[in-house]
């Protein structure tokens, strides 16, 4: 008798707090999930506990399982730790003569990129972000390459020479090379790239030209720094984790998640791609959930240990950056539109100024929230949840974690509720909550009204293991209909990372004014797609998987700001490039008013740009048949008192066995969920129905 091979689907996300698996049985369509918490010192070792933890619940131990595997998608957060706490490789950079200065100027506005107008109004109190390379270790060569590509100066090869003699001395790990139109004509940066190499063997290198072909020196250079930065880290992670797995079974190819919302292989894998690369995969889980259920402008939410990030979905599509902010760094990276503040269930609570506070600071996974037990002593939002009463001590993670809520009383009493609050501990752990909650909100409201979306227009959805805890108090702070806890919302980025497809995007800077001359803009569009055919043979897909979409990078000539347009595959046409620019006009007016641009300035096309597409196999989550809504008192667990906002003060709560909801099921707030891996938290004048998914849909009982 013939015994089937199983094959799984996999993936794996390591956050600040918890690392989480998603798997999908390729046969049969079964799920499996698990949670862990992260292990910061070596994080291999979550990923492999992880996966020990999934295995018995296929059958499998976990060799077995790693051997089945079909595909193994990996977000990490290696490279976006090495941004935020500047902890990276120690870098060397070679410029071009003159331009040594450049990313430490920051354009100027480097010390209020990426902050809110609130803080860019305490001007003073703005700083630049520390450098990713110091001033004493930026060399500059003598060599110029015009707008137009001509050598205007040869290479110094011996300043070259010099810079590499210097680096060694300094003990340098990476070295980045930027110079001056290089994404016209990179021959000086080839060489330099030649010379490094061969007299600097084992330093990582990065080089401009290579990896943002585009126009913006500021942007371009320190994007190479930041890959160089981080390069030394990622590469040893990931040749360390592909060992690893290999040695324990895996046989598949290992995927590293992009923050484009894609994945590439780890090989292929370019560093800087992979700062914020998690929460661009809980979008696309969004998304993919979305259109499953046949919902198109979506709120996602993502609440984790130790940040809540927001995205928008819009008409069935989400918003793409080709740049974005990180650390008050510019980066030349393609990115799903996230944004984030640092708050999340580790998040320390403390008293500034006398105002309560909730982060950005966390106490991570290790020592992790005071009712861990493990050393932390500063109260955090998961106290506060379980001082109140809405997480369960004996059955956090499934009871794997016992919670000790005594010494998260004694935290939130000595830092908040004696500052505060007259020593009342629960009075102080239900502002914690509130504040927290109002903070999401605020970014809610400004990630939707602040950029023409009405609230009340979308359906949110909450993930993360603190996201369905807090979304009965944030979405309707911020006046959403209705919120979607998905059944995976405690994977719910593992589960994004599994169904994401292969993606790269190709772009190169060469500005021409309109109307251009289509003959020469649709060679440029064909040469670029011919390297990302190239590039996604090379990864073994298929001329029928690939999907090649075309955009160019528009501005009014002379501005610095530019527009996003999409443009159709083929040969393109006159014709073609004037809808183009009418479509760049009327977006235009569109953001900025009527009458705000310039017209007579003439437009121009900057970026030329491809994103390749190699599609993955779907899978098909299982739909349920219904039951009689009443039949939800059989997942009745028993009753605790638990602290609502809207009553202030404790009433006796039904608590829900998550496992045995089912489809059909409706139920009444106030009301308790407990999943293995979250808790669903049902206000007051809330109602909650759980559909054929086994997604838990929440009417907030705001007012249409």
């Amino acid at each position: 008798m013939e015994v089937k091979q199983l094959t799984y689907s996999v993936g794996i996300d390591i956050g600040g707090t918890f690392t989480d698996l998603f798997m999908i049985d390729d046969e049969t369509g079964k799920l499996f999930v698990s949670k862990t918490p992260t292990t910061p010192s070596m994080l291999k070792e979550g990923v492999l506990a992880a996966a020990g933890l999934a295995a018995p619940q296929a059958g499998e131990k976990a060799r077995s399982l790693l051997e089945k595997a079909s595909k193994l998608v990996h977000g990490t957060t290696v490279s976006s730790n090495a941004i935020f706490m500047t902890k990276g490789a120690k870098v060397g950079f070679i410029t071009t003569a003159g331009f040594g200065d450049q990313i430490m100027i920051m354009r100027g506005y480097g010390r209020v990129a990426g902050l809110s107008l609130l803080e860019r109004r305490h001007f003073r109190k703005t700083d630049k972000p520390p450098p990713l390379v110091s001033r004493e270790n930026i060399m500059e060569v003598h060599e110029r390459i015009d707008r137009d590509g001509k050598v205007l100066a040869n290479l110094e090869e011996k300043e070259v020479m010099e810079a590499v003699r210097r680096f060694k001395a300094e003990r340098i790990e990476a070295v980045a090379i930027g110079t001056l139109w290089s994404f016209r004509n990179p021959v000086n940066e080839k060489r330099i790239k030649e010379i490094v190499t061969k007299s600097f063997p084992g330093a990582f290198v990065s080089t401009s030209h290579e990896l943002s072909p585009l126009i913006g020196e500021y942007e371009r250079f320190q994007t190479t720094v930041a890959n160089a930065f981080v390069g030394p880290l990622i590469r040893d992670y990931l040749d360390e984790l592909s060992e690893t797995l290999t040695k324990n079974g895996l046989k598949s190819p290992l995927f590293i998640l992009q923050a484009s919302g894609g994945v590439a292989p780890a090989e292929d894998t370019i560093p800087v791609n992979t700062i914020e690369s998690g929460p661009a995969a809980g979008v696309i889980a969004a998304k993919f959930l979305a259109d499953l259920m046949g919902i198109r402008n979506v709120i996602a939410t993502d609440v984790g240990g130790t940040t809540f990030k927001v995205s928008i979905i819009y008409d069935g599509a989400w918003s793409y950056l080709r740049e974005f902010i990180v650390n008050q760094y510019s980066l030349r990276v393609p990115a799903v539109d996230v944004s984030s503040i640092g708050t999340g269930g580790g998040s320390i609570a403390s008293v500034r100024l006398g105002r309560l506070r909730i982060g950005p600071e966390s106490a991570g996974a290790d020592p992790g929230p005071a009712c861990y037990g493990r050393g932390g002593t500063k109260p955090t939002v998961t106290d506060a949840d379980v001082i109140l009463g809405y997480v369960n001590p004996d059955n956090f993670l499934g009871g794997r974690i016992k919670l000790n809520r005594a010494l998260a009383e004694k935290a939130v009493k000595a830092e908040v509720g004696d500052v505060l609050f007259g020593g009342n501990v629960v009075k102080a752990a239900a502002g914690i909550r509130y504040v927290m909650d109002n903070m999401m909100a605020d970014l809610i409201r400004k990630c939707s009204i602040q950029r023409g979306y009405d609230p009340k227009e979308f359906v949110l959805m909450a993930y993360g293991g603190a996201g369905p805890t807090h979304v009965s108090g944030y979405a309707s702070e911020a006046e959403i209909r209705e919120a979607i806890v998905p059944e995976l919302a405690t994977v719910f980025s593992a589960f994004g990372a599994v169904v994401c497809d292969i993606h790269h995007s190709l772009k190169i800077s060469d500005p021409r004014p309109a109307p251009a001359d289509p003959d020469v803009v649709s060679g440029i569009f064909e040469q670029t797609e011919t390297k990302a055919v190239e590039k996604l043979h090379s990864e073994g897909v298929l001329d029928e998987q690939m999907a090649l979409s075309r955009w160019v990078d528009m501005r009014y000539r002379r501005q610095v700001h530019q527009l996003t347009i999409p443009i159709g595959n083929g040969k393109l046409t006159t014709e073609d490039l004037a809808d183009l620019v009418r479509r760049f006009e009327a977006q235009y007016q569109t953001l900025y008013g009527k009458d705000s641009a310039y017209a007579e300035a003439g437009v121009e096309l900057v970026t030329f740009g491809v994103d390749a597409y190699g599609r993955t196999k779907k899978i098909a989550l299982p739909k349920y048949p219904r039951s009689e809504a009443g039949q939800v008192r059989s997942a009745v667990k028993g009753k605790r008192d638990v602290y609502w906002m809207k009553l202030d003060s404790f009433a006796p709560t039904t608590v829900y066995d998550g496992t045995r909801m089912k489809a059909g099921y409706e139920f009444e707030g106030p009301a308790i969920v407990e999943h293995l891996g979250t808790t669903i938290v049902v206000d007051p004048d809330q109602r909650a129905r759980i559909d054929e998914h086994l997604n838990t849909v929440i009417d907030m009982g705001v007012s249409r």
